[in-house]
């Protein structure tokens, strides 16, 4: 894993995870505010988002996160972080409007972000940080397939809420990857609770798609100053 560097931008840590070594993976801390200059990258309606938001912190993660994209995808590029311009696919799915555009994808959670770069395949990434009151048994049955939901039942308590995770970013990162999102019931998405990794077949808009989804583990130099309770959880889904 390494630090790269970006000027004014947030601390961004770059690594190739074991389980995905034609990804490259980004994590990037959203607990400050970049600086005028890094902000200046932003378009307008990256800047006019976050003035909508209700809460001070939202609105910081959101402009930092939009940063750290624009930083790690002009590094990926060569084009300036400014000049990137976003183009979106029919289910909203951002994109870039370059040509042979690199296939890319953000999350964040807390004062995270993780950003998943690829040259070959669409990806989906989901992230989430412990803590969030996600793993009670209404939304766990909302979102699970039968299957699943009896096998989380007959978990131990104390490991449910991390087996919810595990499902949760799995399920996530597969939606993300078809460009769907929350579109598609995450109940259809039989992911498991991970962390190996789960071959599918998703049907989208007619045709059967086949994806791979697995959690990854996000490196401990990372999350040094992680200071919240357990690691947050991250999957990543590819594609075939």
């Amino acid at each position: 894993m390494s630090t790269t560097e970006f000027p004014d931008a947030p601390c961004i840590r770059r690594w190739t995870s074991t389980e995905w070594p034609t990804v490259r993976l980004y994590l990037a801390d959203l607990s400050a505010l970049p600086k005028p200059a890094a902000l200046a990258c932003l378009d307008d309606a990256e800047r006019e988002r976050a003035t909508r938001f209700r809460f001070p912190e939202h609105a910081r993660r959101h402009l930092a996160s939009h940063v750290a994209l624009r930083q790690v995808l002009s590094a990926e590029t060569g084009v300036g972080a400014a000049n990137l311009v976003w183009q979106h696919g029919p289910d909203g799915k951002p994109g870039l409007a370059v040509p042979n555009p690199l296939h890319f994808n953000m999350a964040h959670s807390d004062d995270l972000a993780l950003i998943a770069v690829g040259s070959t395949r669409p990806l989906g990434v989901d992230l989430e940080c412990p803590g969030r009151a996600m793993d009670d048994e209404h939304v766990s049955r909302h979102i699970m397939a039968d299957t699943e939901w009896m096998a989380w039942q007959a978990l131990p308590a104390v490991d449910r809420a991390r087996a919810f995770l595990h499902a949760w970013t799995r399920k996530e990162a597969c939606l993300k990857a078809l460009g769907v999102g929350l579109g598609m019931a995450p109940s259809t998405v039989v992911v498991g609770f991970g962390p190996e990794p789960r071959a599918l077949t998703l049907t989208h808009d007619g045709r059967a798609c086949r994806l791979t989804v697995q959690n990854i583990t996000l490196p401990p130099q990372a999350l040094a100053a992680w200071d919240k309770g357990a690691s947050p959880v991250a999957a990543l889904a590819v594609m075939a």
